[in-house]
């Protein structure tokens, strides 16, 4: 993800230093993540915002970001363990009502964290996909057609 979207091909060996979906939040004390991010942004502007959803009904937090052309803008957010056995249905309805209307985005990809075990994962994916979740591929967004990530499973939605 970070080649397609912030131009990451060697900048470092593990991790990202302008953007992770683990990230501490709030970030540590001293950390200037914020300026990192900025700097990617300016450079390769395929994304163009960031946002943290917290969900006070379900007990979880969502992170994502907007990317893509004018008419082909997507919310990318992240799920990753905290979400296993929690009630999804009003954050899935708010980030589906966040990406249509002020945001203005024309798809939704949930970034499925692979580390999640299978058992636990199973439900979750039936889920999204009687939600009308599909997998899919970064090549829409990659300047070549992408290989797949071993660290997230995407599943898309067209609203």
């Amino acid at each position: 993800m970070t080649t397609v979207f912030l131009g990451e091909r060697d900048s470092i060996a593990h991790g990202s230093y302008e953007w992770t979906a683990n990230a501490h939040s709030p970030p540590q004390e001293g950390m200037d993540g914020q300026s990192y991010f900025k700097n990617a942004v300016q450079r390769h502007n395929g994304v163009e915002s960031w946002l943290e959803l917290w969900d006070y009904a379900g007990g979880c937090s969502f992170k994502g970001f907007v990317a893509g052309a004018d008419d082909e803008r997507c919310l990318f957010t992240f799920f990753d363990h905290s979400v296993i056995n929690r009630d999804l249905k009003q954050a899935l309805m708010a980030i589906i009502d966040l990406a249509s209307s002020p945001l203005g985005c024309s798809q939704v990809v949930v970034c499925l964290d692979r580390s999640i075990s299978a058992e636990d994962s199973k439900s979750l994916l039936k889920s999204l996909r009687w939600v009308g979740f599909e997998l899919v591929t970064l090549d829409l967004w990659a300047e070549s057609r992408s290989s797949p990530s071993n660290e997230w499973l995407f599943l898309g939605m067209e609203l």
